[in-house]
């Protein structure tokens, strides 16, 4: 049985070669979280074509019941008031950050990765390009690296002013400008602000992955800092990793230089697990930090090339 080839680097020109258990394992990876990218895409659109069809007759929650954000924007004013809500939300937001931001504690950056819907559509978006042109899309011109960087920043300073703006007029001042809403209200009277920015979104993921989640989701920015805290991470074991293979910093949908890192504790990550399902030596995992790695399997071949082109 061959291990099959997953591409190559420039330190090493021959093909690396996978493990088979590995390989059922990326598969696996990738079928369970479409699996759960499409079951909750598809209940907030259960209830988005409800809402459109019976109206605001009570029939069907409101989709933006859904929205774990919300609780966050009407954290102050249901704190410093005793219980009220801004406007558009209700105790179910609340109810949703609080288990959100508890899932965060646990498993990272998982909700963003496996669960929100608008990071799902950008995703499909992305992959999917290809079934529409022939070569792969890209910008017209080359993003510097500094400017990347300073506009991943961009997320914190929109979380910063809508919290604070929030409290201080007591609604939501960034409905107007989120696409997350104007996504729920398709059909119905949307924001024009941020009906723009939804569609310039799914544009750009044409051509970069998840453009909104990387430069000014506001939710993402919460989960990224409180991730940090988060004890299991996707964590890199050195003695199995083989050395100048990058295919792991390939994988990656956010850009993070994974081969460098002991663990994944960048907020930019959002636990697609792409970088797990890349490795092909199974160096990357989720595991606590008290568990003992992965250990290499004595004279078990993972290169393929003129002296290890073998099978097992």
């Amino acid at each position: 049985m061959t291990i099959s080839s997953t591409g190559t680097d420039k330190k090493h020109p021959f093909p690396i070669r996978r493990k088979p258990e590995l390989v059922k394992d990326t598969k696996r990876i990738h079928l369970l979280r479409r699996a759960s990218q499409v079951g909750f895409t598809t209940l907030i659109a259960y209830h988005v074509v409800g809402n459109l069809i019976n109206g605001d007759n009570g029939a069907i929650a409101n989709p933006e019941a859904y929205c774990p954000f919300g609780g966050l924007e009407t954290a102050y004013n249901f704190i410093s008031t005793g219980g009220n809500y801004v406007a558009h939300t209700h105790l179910s937001n609340v109810v949703l950050l609080v288990a959100v931001l508890g899932l965060t504690l646990v498993s990272k950056s998982a909700f963003c990765g496996w669960i929100c819907p608008l990071g799902a559509i950008q995703d499909w978006l992305h992959n999917f390009r290809r079934l529409f042109f022939k070569k792969d899309l890209k910008l017209p011109f080359t993003m510097p690296r500094w400017l990347d960087k300073a506009l991943h920043g961009v997320k914190y300073v929109v979380l910063a002013w809508l919290l604070w703006e929030t409290a201080q007029v007591g609604y939501m001042v960034f409905r107007d400008y989120d696409p997350w809403s104007a996504l729920l209200n398709l059909g119905k009277e949307a924001a024009l602000g941020g009906t723009i920015i939804l569609f310039t979104t799914l544009v750009l993921s044409l051509f970069v992955e998840r453009p909104w989640c990387t430069y000014a989701c506001p939710l993402g920015a919460t989960i990224g800092l409180l991730g940090k805290a988060s004890l299991l991470k996707i964590r890199r074991d050195e003695s199995t990793c083989l050395s100048g293979c990058t295919l792991c910093n390939k994988a990656c949908p956010s850009k993070l230089e994974v081969k460098k890192m002991k663990s994944i504790s960048s907020s930019e990550c959002v636990n697609c697990m792409s970088c797990v399902a890349g490795c092909p030596t199974g160096a990357l995992a989720v595991r606590l930090p008290m568990l003992p790695t992965f250990k290499k399997e004595e004279n078990e071949p993972v290169m393929a090339g003129d002296t290890a082109r073998k099978e097992l």
